[in-house]
């Protein structure tokens, strides 16, 4: 299993299909990562060491 360090970059391709009878509207692209074996979500947290929450937003667009 790979173990990222603090800092670390990771990138990837993704690609994320919007259905053809998807209301027109805004929309939000939040990421988050979970633990494989419980599937729990991880928390985002501070530097500190404060959570903050499990999902970051990393886009927003907009369906016409």
């Amino acid at each position: 299993m790979e173990e990222w360090m603090p800092g670390d970059v990771v990138a990837g391709p993704y690609s994320i299909t919007i259905p053809p009878d998807a209301r027109p509207g805004p929309y939000s692209l939040d990421v988050g990562m979970y633990e494989t074996v419980s599937e729990r979500r991880l928390p985002l947290t501070m530097a500190d060491g404060t959570e903050i929450r499990t999902s970051l937003t990393t886009a927003e667009l907009v369906v016409n």
